[in-house]
């Protein structure tokens, strides 16, 4: 909790910052990525305990109360297998390699296809200029390589598109 709560200031640090700098009127990709911080915390710390509550069945009482329910027979059960795997603590760290080991070999066996093969030549340029140039300089450097694009035998078309939206 310690380390949310620390995270939590710093991202209110850095939201309280760019505030004062200049609204949130346009938002930066860093400052985005401090709004899902917060987002991302506002989640962890309110939101997921409160489903937790929520979908997570009540446990019905059980005839002899606290203590019974560690008598039952699916928890004597998990309770006799996490004792033989510490009493069996290297036979069970060997067996999680030797898993981990068929597993890595396996991966030789599969298909690693990350992007599937394309039969469309197609090339996306971006153009990225100081922050706060005026869009005309932008204009008239996007309008160079398009030029230049338009010169080479392989273009057919040509898309060209300015500015930045935030979704």
């Amino acid at each position: 909790m310690r380390t949310i709560a620390a995270r939590f200031a710093t991202v209110a640090r850095k939201l309280r910052g760019m505030a004062a700098e200049h609204g949130f009127d346009q938002l930066t990709s860093r400052e985005i990525e401090v709004l899902g911080l917060l987002a991302s915390w506002l989640v962890a710390v309110v939101f997921t305990p409160y489903l937790g509550v929520k979908l997570l069945p009540a446990i019905k009482p059980v005839a002899g109360g606290h203590e019974a329910i560690y008598q039952t027979p699916r928890y004597q059960k998990a309770r006799r297998l996490i004792r033989w795997a510490v009493e069996n603590k290297r036979l069970v760290t060997g067996a999680t390699l030797a898993a981990l080991l068929v597993a890595g070999l396996g991966m030789a066996l599969v298909k690693q296809q990350f992007f599937p093969a394309s039969d469309r030549p197609e090339v996306l340029v971006e153009i990225q200029l100081p922050k706060g140039t005026a869009i005309e300089r932008t204009t008239a450097a996007t309008q160079e390589v398009e030029a230049w694009l338009r010169k080479q035998p392989e273009t057919e078309i040509l898309t060209a598109y300015l500015g930045q939206a935030i979704m």
